[in-house]
């Protein structure tokens, strides 16, 4: 989706920006804490220096010392003096002893930083010659404080890459919501929702996007409504001229030529009606919709029973099997539709068979297809179609294409066979749906 890649490239920038920042300060703040100890190392260290260096009196130079031992127990301080014995922590440690050694030898005061900690020796001149002072802190103590930085700093990185998303999360509604609503108001159009419209609000491309979409709807209702009112005025226009051929035919003398000639100008009705009603069809009727097929098959069956009793036909619909039970069977076409393709197909029986010819109705379910049956007891055949029949708009069979054409629409398709009746037989194959989605 838009919106998570959106999302997506928003976390891996802030978090490469994050990254760039926070490793750096997390070396940064260690290495300012190792600095900063060390320097406070060496300036007590230079402190004790300056008190043995100052003060001659042994007894008020300790004095001193050990104030300034326990003014900061961070450190701690030892004191080599030229002779006598040392003073200050005197616990067992060879790194100080090396240190004031090289200290001794040196004369000189340096630093050292090991991995415990810092260590700092003050070479001081006394009378009785060269005193050294050394002390040393513990990094332990100070790396908690380093650590506890690092974790604030993963903290306002954590929260700053938190942030980021909710941001990208909401740039990403604002582009991909209105195109995503576009989309499903292009869905609408292409089943037939003539009517949808998309929203006008986000940024400008698109704005501008579901302005183009909104115009290209209307333009395509302006068009199919023009072909709906020249659909309207070629009714107007043929149904005089075929009102007036069949005027003439009652004026003919020949029985025989009279009958064939009504015969034709009905055909020509018939055909002018099918056209009209189909170009002058919803589009959303065609493209969209749901109905019961079992519920239509046994509406028309009862509308067209009391023409097949006039005409002495037996018109039987076929009950459903035990198996399929008498529950709804669910196809992709609106009722008016389905009402239209058994229409159609009924109105050809009684045109092209004998009035005693019986008619049998069935509709069966296996498994995700629908089988709905129309035969006819007629002397015709599956080969007695014509060709174009239900395939094109060659103008024979124009009842039979809106049939196919319906059929397509409905996933299936429409076959003849042999009739058990001994007729023709128009089998139209439907995709079933299963109560609110498909099988």
């Amino acid at each position: 989706m838009l919106r998570t890649r959106i999302v997506w490239m928003a976390t891996a920038l802030v978090s490469g920006v994050v990254l760039a920042f926070v490793i750096p300060l997390f070396r940064l703040v260690s290495e300012t804490s190792d600095a900063q100890l060390t320097a406070a190392t060496t300036a007590f260290a230079h402190r004790a220096a300056t008190l043995v260096g100052s003060i001659d009196d042994p007894g008020r130079q300790r004095e001193e010392l050990v104030a300034l031992a326990q003014s900061d127990p961070a450190f701690r301080l030892t004191v080599y003096p030229p002779t006598g014995p040392v003073w200050g922590d005197e616990r067992p440690d060879p790194v100080r002893d090396t240190l004031v050694a090289q200290a001794r030898a040196g004369g000189a005061s340096f630093t050292q930083a090991t991995e415990a900690g810092p260590h700092s020796l003050a070479a001081v001149q006394v009378p009785q010659g060269l005193a050294v002072v050394h002390v040393s802190a513990d990094r332990a103590p100070v790396r908690g404080g380093v650590y506890a930085a690092w974790l604030t700093l993963g903290l306002l990185g954590a929260l700053l890459l938190v942030a980021s998303i909710l941001v990208a999360r909401r740039l990403g509604d604002r582009i991909s919501t209105p195109v995503t609503e576009m989309a499903q108001v292009a869905h609408r159009l292409r089943s037939g929702d003539l009517a949808a419209r998309a929203k006008v609000e986000g940024p400008a491309e698109v704005v501008e996007l579901g302005s183009a979409l909104n115009r290209l709807a209307e333009r395509i209702g302006e068009l199919l409504e023009i072909e709906r009112e020249a659909a309207a005025d070629l009714s107007h226009r043929l149904r005089t001229p075929v009102t007036a051929l069949r005027l003439d035919t009652d004026l003919v003398a020949d029985p025989a030529v009279a009958v064939r000639l009504r015969d034709h100008v009905e055909e020509l009705h018939r055909a002018i009606d099918s056209i009209v009603a189909d170009a002058r069809r919803s589009v959303r009727d065609v493209m969209g919709g749901r109905c019961d097929a079992r519920a239509v098959l046994a509406e028309r069956a009862h509308h067209w029973g009391p023409l097949a009793e006039d005409q002495g036909r037996t018109l039987t619909l076929v009950p459903p099997d035990p198996g399929e039970g008498a529950e709804l069977v669910w196809v992709p076409l609106a009722e008016q539709d389905l009402r239209d393709l058994l229409d159609n197909l009924l109105d050809n029986v009684f045109a092209h068979t004998p009035e005693a010819a019986p008619i049998r109705l069935g509709l069966s379910l296996h498994g995700a297809t629908v089988l709905l049956r129309v035969e006819d007891g007629g002397a015709g055949g599956p080969q007695s179609v014509l060709p174009g029949r239900g395939e094109s708009t060659t103008g024979t069979g124009l009842g039979l294409d809106i049939v196919s054409r319906l059929a397509r629409a409905a996933g299936g398709s429409l076959t003849f066979e042999r009739s058990q009746l001994g007729g023709l037989a128009a089998v139209v194959r439907m995709r079933a749906l299963g109560g609110d989605r498909e099988v």
